[in-house]
C-alpha cells in the first residue's frame, strides 16, 4: 500500500495495525480509538445458503459502526 501511495503522489499515510479477537470488534475499537472519519471493508458478497453459513465480517461493522462505512464487494 505504501509503494502504490509513493507512485500515486499521494500524501496519505498507511498505519498497519495487528489486533488479536474478532474482527468485526476489533476493526470497532480501531475506529473508535483513531477518530476515523470512515470505515472502508471489503465482502465476499455471498448470498443465499453461503451468507448463512459464513460470518459476515462487512455486515456486522456496517451495522455497529458510529462512523460511516463502506462496503466494496
Amino acid at each position: 500500500m505504501k509503494q502504490l501511495l509513493t507512485e500515486l503522489k499521494s500524501d496519505l499515510s498507511v498505519e498497519s495495525v495487528i489486533r488479536h479477537g474478532s474482527a468485526a470488534e476489533q476493526i470497532l475499537k480501531e475506529a473508535e480509538v483513531s477518530e476515523g472519519g470512515m470505515i472502508v471493508i471489503a465482502s465476499h458478497g455471498r448470498t443465499g445458503l453461503s451468507h448463512f453459513l459464513h460470518t459476515n465480517v462487512a455486515e456486522a461493522v456496517a451495522n455497529r459502526a458510529e462512523c460511516p462505512v463502506l462496503v466494496v464487494k
